[in-house]
């Protein structure tokens, strides 16, 4: 399974999708890792600074919504704690070596990230762009 950045992605915000190619580009690392049986030290490694690097560009879609007064922040709020919930769920299980199959670590995140960019993240630019469009 491979897991590459694809341009259908593309939101129309520099800051964001420069953001999503680099989760993106983690994302590949880690499978990498996980494929050529990088080691548990390195593989959680790459989990862990994934992880931060999510909230943190979680915390910045946020923070744009609400500068802009975006609809639907709650509801993308919910689905960005959704996510760090389960996502904190399998670095658990992978801390604990309960046998975290790497395929359904890469799958979950990569269908996740996926869809929430193509169902939640553009229309929430689409509308900044247009607010920003208006203070011009």
């Amino acid at each position: 399974m491979s897991i590459a950045w694809d341009p259908s992605l593309v939101t129309g915000n520099r800051q964001i999708d420069d953001q999503h190619e680099q989760i993106f580009r983690m994302f590949e690392a880690l499978r990498t890792a996980m494929a050529e049986d990088g080691g548990h030290g390195e593989v959680g490694r790459l989990l862990g600074t994934l992880s931060l690097y999510v909230v943190a560009h979680f915390w910045q879609e946020e923070s744009l919504m609400v500068q802009y007064g975006c609809p639907g922040l709650e509801g993308h709020r919910a689905a960005h704690a959704q996510l760090r919930d389960q996502v904190d769920g399998l670095v658990d299980r992978f801390n604990a070596d309960s046998g975290l199959p790497p395929a359904e670590l890469l799958g979950f995140m990569e269908d996740w990230l996926s869809e929430h960019v193509r169902t939640q993240d553009r229309p929430m630019v689409t509308f900044v762009l247009a607010a920003q469009e208006q203070v011009s």
